[in-house]
Parts: structure tokens; C-alpha cells; sequence
């Protein structure tokens, strides 16, 4: 319930943030996801193509009969008495051995356990490997000898294993595996193409000799064979964080590159939106003869409608005596804003023409006075402001 009441009392800005944060999850999952598959992908196919071929195994099939000295080449001096050709490249071009890699080169033979094979003493097994041009690159011997077993061991493995016996599942055989060379390294520009398998006592019956090449590990693909769930985990976690690396740094250098490019001309209200208020406004025009004469004549109107205000009170104190002042009526609107009257000063032989004793009484209105006068007259009603211009 606590959960619930929390959750009504989200306010839009908190399911902003929660939106926000669940789609930065949803998108950096799904980049990961991508990375890491692209990390596995990686992996398995630097897998393939770096780790050889465990194992190969050729069948070997030797001749009994005379051996062809002419065409047989070996470095062995006894009297070859079996001899097996064992192809590795038949064409000469294709390759089964890596470069470099060591290999572990043995024969498993499977002989049966007769009296005559019981009778055999030691016996030698030999191979030669060679290249393309018939020059032997490796060349190994090692003796052989059938596992002794005395007579009462022999009698109860036959009685326990009777029955398989009878029915021919399985055989009275012995397995022998002689390792011949234990690090084998192929040449990349003379690669093994055939080798020979030799027997030094043909009395020996075998059921079968098989040709193995192990591969033996080392470094790098030892640990990617024998320890290949840590060592995958490691270099997918490797290729996941470079992956992300060069993400960033592509990020930072677009970045950069973007903020450097010239911006578009954006639209031309687009532009009035984004300038500042000063920008935004409409210049002044430049003074001209219309401006000047407008100007002029706003200054001249608060003149005029005072003259005629000061003839009208000459008009109706023409009565009385020229020395003595008509009490000036009660100030206008326009007559707070203009300068006190300043009596005539007496003629003097300079003068050039006496003035009048109106327009001697009329102020001299400055340009701050003007504007101001200007917008009283814009505030009064529409009546009085049509009354003080016609006059």
C-alpha cells in the first residue's frame, strides 16, 4: 500500500525521470546485447581458424612383399622386410599440419595374440617424413614388443571373455602405440607430403597400424583448448569494453566534428524568435525631409494654441489701460509646462523693430517640453484634443 500511494503522488516530473532512465536501460541493454554477440561471433571464428585440428589419423598399409630399392627412400640401413606408403598432400599444394604448430607423430598397432607374435622378440618400426622434392624432412626408429602375459592370465581372460569370444564380438588382440617423434614442425615452404612406415621383422602380424599426428598445444591455443570457458569469457569481456571504448572516442570526435560545421540559415521567424529584444526591434529610419517637417510641425502646433490662447486674452482686455496687466487666467495643462513669462524689457536704440506685446508674452518652449506637451495632448479625450488643435 505504501508502494502504491508513493506512486500516485509521482508528479510529472518524476515519470519524466523514470521514463528517461528506462530508456537509457532499454537502449544501453540492447547495445550490449549487440556488443556481446558481436564479441561471441568474433571469438568463434578467431576460434576456428586459430586452434588446429586436434588429431589427424592416416591409415597405413604395409607390403610384405620384396621391397623395390629403387623407389623407396630411407635412411635406414637393415633390409627393409614391410614397407607402407602413407600419402599426407597427393597433390602437393594442400596442407593438413599448421605452420608451426608441434605435433606428436605415432603408430597404434593392433596385433593378434598368436603363438608366432608370442614368440617375436623385439622388432623395429621406423617413418620418414618427406617433402614435395623426395627430401626426408624428419626420420625416426623405435623398437616394439608385444606384452608379456604368462600362461594362467592368459587361461582366465579366455574363460571370462568366452562368450563375446563365441560370438565373435570381440577379438584376442593386443594394441600397441610406439611414439615416434614428439615435436614435429611443419615447414611452410617445403610442407610434408607423403611419409613411409617401415617394419624391421615381417614374421609380425598385424590386424591394423594406423598413422596418428597429435597436436601439442602450447601458449595462446593451450589455454584456448584446455581452458576455453574462462579464457572466452575473458577476451568476449575484453572485446565488449574496446567495443565500448571506440564508441566513446566516435562519439567525442563527431561531436567535434559537428560543433565545427557553419550552421544553416534558419527561417525568418525562426530567427526573430531566437534574437534578443534590441535585435528584434524594427531600426528607427533615417531623418529625412519628411521626418524633419513632422518633427517641426509637432513643435510648432503648443506654439500656435498659445498664441491664440493669448490673443484671445488680449482681445478681451482691450478696456483696460495699456500699462496695467490683465490677471492671467488660471494655467492650463499646456501653460504648467511652459516657462514663466518674462515682462518686455524696454525698447532700446539697438532694437531693430519693437516687438509685440503679445508675442513678447508667449514662452519659448524647449524639445523636452515639445514631447511632453505632445503626449498630454494624446492623453485628453478625443473632444478636447480635436478643440486645442483647431485652435
Amino acid at each position: 500500500m505504501y508502494l502504491i500511494n508513493k506512486f500516485c503522488r509521482w508528479s510529472a516530473a518524476d515519470a519524466q525521470r523514470v521514463k528517461y532512465w528506462t530508456v537509457r536501460l532499454v537502449a544501453g541493454s540492447a547495445a550490449l546485447t549487440v556488443a556481446t554477440a558481436f564479441a561471441l561471433a568474433s571469438y568463434g571464428a578467431f576460434y576456428y581458424f586459430f586452434i588446429p585440428r586436434l588429431s589427424h589419423q592416416l591409415p597405413v598399409y604395409l607390403d610384405y612383399s620384396a621391397p623395390m630399392t629403387t623407389t623407396i627412400t630411407t635412411t635406414s640401413a637393415a633390409p627393409l622386410t614391410a614397407v607402407a606408403y602413407v600419402p599426407i598432400s597427393p597433390d602437393g599444394s594442400s596442407r593438413i599440419f599448421t605452420s608451426a604448430q608441434g605435433y606428436r607423430v605415432s603408430l597404434h598397432l593392433t596385433l593378434p595374440t598368436s603363438p608366432t607374435n608370442r614368440a617375436q622378440d623385439n622388432f623395429m618400426v621406423g617413418v620418414e617424413l618427406l617433402d614435395a622434392q623426395n627430401a626426408t624432412a624428419y626420420a625416426a626408429r623405435r623398437p616394439g614388443l608385444l606384452p608379456y602375459r604368462s600362461t594362467a592370465t592368459r587361461l582366465g581372460r579366455t574363460i571370462l571373455r568366452a562368450l563375446p569370444l563365441a560370438l565373435g564380438w570381440i577379438r584376442e588382440t593386443e594394441s600397441l602405440r610406439l611414439v615416434l617423434l614428439e615435436d614435429m614442425r611443419d615447414d611452410g615452404t617445403w610442407p610434408i607430403t607423403h611419409m613411409y612406415v617401415t617394419l624391421g621383422n615381417r614374421r609380425i602380424q598385424t590386424y591394423s597400424i594406423v598413422a596418428h599426428f597429435d597436436v601439442q598445444y602450447t601458449g595462446l591455443r593451450y589455454y584456448m583448448y584446455y581452458w576455453s570457458v574462462p579464457t572466452a569469457a575473458f577476451f568476449v569481456c575484453l572485446s565488449v569494453v574496446w567495443q565500448a571504448f571506440a564508441a566513446l572516442v566516435s562519439w567525442r570526435v563527431l561531436d567535434t566534428y559537428a560543433s565545427n560545421l557553419p550552421l544553416p540559415s534558419p527561417r525568418a521567424s525562426s530567427r526573430s524568435r531566437h534574437l534578443p529584444l534590441e535585435s528584434s526591434r524594427a531600426p528607427s529610419p533615417a531623418p529625412g525631409p519628411s521626418s524633419s517637417s513632422s518633427s517641426l510641425s509637432r513643435r510648432r502646433r503648443p506654439q500656435a494654441i498659445q498664441r491664440s490662447r493669448s490673443r484671445r486674452n488680449a482681445s478681451n482686455g482691450s478696456s483696460s489701460s495699456i500699462g496695467r496687466r490683465t490677471p492671467s487666467p488660471q494655467p492650463t495643462q499646456f501653460e504648467e509646462l511652459a516657462e514663466p513669462v518674462r515682462p518686455p524689457s524696454p525698447l532700446s536704440e539697438t532694437d531693430p523693430e519693437p516687438l509685440d506685446p503679445v508675442e513678447a508674452t508667449q514662452p519659448i518652449l524647449t524639445e523636452t517640453q515639445v514631447v511632453s506637451t505632445e503626449s498630454n495632448v494624446a492623453a485628453l479625450p478625443a473632444e478636447d484634443a480635436e478643440d486645442q488643435v483647431s485652435l
